[in-house]
This record gives C-alpha cells, structure tokens and sequence, in this order.
C-alpha cells in the first residue's frame, strides 16, 4: 500500500488495512499524524518505508519550492520508527540517505530499491535477499530481519517489449497534434499532485501572446496568399481563354474560300 500526500511518500508493506488521512483531507499530514501512520502499520504487523527522497526534496524550478513541501529529514524519520528507505528510485541512487544509514550505525533500517513503480519499464535496480525458499513469508523473513542488499545498473536493462501503435492512434494522430499545437500557447504549472485531489502548489499559468499574435499573423498570411493565388489564377484562366479565342478567329479568317 502506499501511503503518499504533500509531505511523504511512503511504502506501507504486508499490511492489510485502512490507513486514515490527516485532519485537513489528507494533503498536509502533520508530523504526529505520519508518526501514527507508522505506528498503525507497525501494530498490523507491518514495515513502513520511505520512497525516494531526492524526487520529493527536488525543487521544482519554475514553482521555486521542493516537490513535497515540508519532507521530514531522514533524522526525523528514524526517530519517528521509519523501518527504511528507498535508496534508489529508477536511475537515481540516494547517496545522502545511504551515507547517513552508515554514519549512525542504522543496521535495523532496511535498504529498499525500485519499490516505488507505478508502470512497467526499464529496471535500473533490484532489492537482493537470500530466501531459503520463494514464498512471501520466507521473503518477509527476510526483509524483517534486515538482511537486504541491492543492486543497481544505472543504464537499466533492455526493455522486453516496445510499443507500437495502432490503427486508430495514427488515425487520431493529426487531431492530437493540432491539439498539441493549441496547448502550445500557454504552460500551466500545477505542481506535485497530492493524490487527494489537489496540487501541492498553487497554479501557474503562463500565456503565450506572442505565439498566439503570430498565429493570427500566420492566419492572415496564409488568406492574403490564397487570395493571391485566386487571382493569379483567374488571370492566367483569362488569359488562355483569350489565346484561344484568339488563335480560332485567326484560323477562321486565314481559311480559303471553297470553289462553288
């Protein structure tokens, strides 16, 4: 299960429950509502762990603030019973988070990698343990008991199957790139979207007027030469038809006259 708003984004695992959301809809928890998250996971027997730090602390640069505004410091988390982290997340290692496992002698929390999909893709990293036998309780065992590695491969394996497209795509492919083309004429940016039904960040709209005045421009153009092209061939219409007028008449007159 996974447990995610605009402050932390968490893996709930081998639990089988509900977990409430905060106070205010479930956007912003607060610090002793996380730490209630953890412990309900705890009390159904279950491991809470933290998903990818330096996705969620990464500032988004056209908003000015970090993507999960207010993520708890991996400090706060151990304190908190956090049980461990996700040090790699697709292509990205965590060194930072890695470092301070290390630096505390952090032996309980557990090393988590790729826990965090949400599509079938490249893998860039596996969580390694050594079950005695492949059931989820030999391997929650063994997850349990912190007896976790990884490995990692940051150019990621060969993707099994490429996508192709269909009929109706390429069908719709011209109505979808005029629609792209529409959409070119502003940026919205919305932020991190909080899984509750909002943003973590307050909209930004940028239009595009510039964009949108060359089109009219461009619309203008393309009527102004049409016209042209109208007349240009009207013209040259007018003038064939007066050459042949012209080479008939002449071929009549030139005729000699027959004997009677």
């Amino acid at each position: 299960m996974e447990y995610s708003n605009c402050r932390v984004h968490m893996n709930l695992i081998d639990i089988n429950a509900t977990v409430a959301g905060s106070s205010n809809g479930g956007a912003y928890p607060s610090d002793d509502e996380i730490q209630r998250v953890i412990a309900h996971t705890h009390a159904q027997g279950g491991l809470a762990i933290i998903n990818h730090i330096p996705w969620s602390t990464r500032i988004l640069e056209r908003l000015g603030h970090a993507r999960l505004p207010g993520h708890p410091s991996v400090k706060a988390l151990v304190d908190w019973g956090i049980d461990g982290f996700e040090v790699i997340n697709q292509a990205t290692f965590d060194m930072p988070t890695l470092q301070f496992m290390r630096a505390h002698n952090s032996s309980h929390l557990l090393f988590m990698t790729g826990s965090d999909v949400h599509a079938p893709g490249k893998a860039y990293a596996w969580t390694v343990l050594k079950a005695p036998v492949f059931t989820k309780e030999a391997i929650m065992n063994e997850i349990r008991a912190g007896r976790t590695s990884y490995l990692f491969d940051p150019t990621g394996n060969r993707a099994g199957e490429l996508p192709t497209y269909s009929p109706r795509y390429l069908a719709l492919a011209p109505l979808a790139g005029a629609a792209e083309y529409i959409a070119s004429f502003y940026d919205r940016y919305s932020g991190q979207y909080s899984f509750h039904g909002t943003h973590c960040q307050r909209d930004i709209v940028d239009v595009h007027s510039r964009s949108i005045g060359y089109l009219v421009m461009y619309i203008i153009t393309a009527a102004v030469l049409t016209e042209l092209a109208r007349v240009l061939c009207q013209q040259i219409r007018f003038c064939v038809v007066r050459w042949w007028i012209k080479r008939r008449s002449n071929s009549t007159v030139a005729e000699p006259a027959q004997p009677v």
